[in-house]
């Protein structure tokens, strides 16, 4: 939720770039994304954690960036990352589905 909130002060101050809806739009889903893909790890049984960590460590560090990005006032690279970030996290929760993972809606 922190980053949420680092995110809605930040595109509060960028909202007159015409990005600012769509980069609001996406930043909230990444958000939201992450910590379902957070808890989605943590109920994935042993065998399969080591799998899986690479997709949640690696949609991580696309969100990392594209709040880098948006920091920069670089938002039309920030929205790029974030969707990245966002698919990202989808696959994994699909993947932990499939493992058997209890949290992984």
């Amino acid at each position: 939720m922190r980053y949420l909130t680092v995110l809605s002060f930040l595109l509060f101050m960028f909202s007159s770039n015409v990005h600012a809806n769509q980069l609001m739009d996406v930043a909230t889903r990444a958000d939201s994304l992450k910590a379902s893909a957070g808890r989605c790890y943590l109920s994935i049984p042993q065998v399969y954690k080591r799998s899986v960590v690479n997709l949640y460590l690696n949609a991580n560090k696309m969100f990392n960036n594209g709040v880098r990005y948006i920091k920069m006032r670089q938002t039309g690279i920030a929205v790029n990352m974030l969707k990245s970030a966002n698919a990202q996290y989808e696959n994994m929760l699909r993947v932990g589905r499939q493992v058997g993972g209890r949290s992984c809606r």
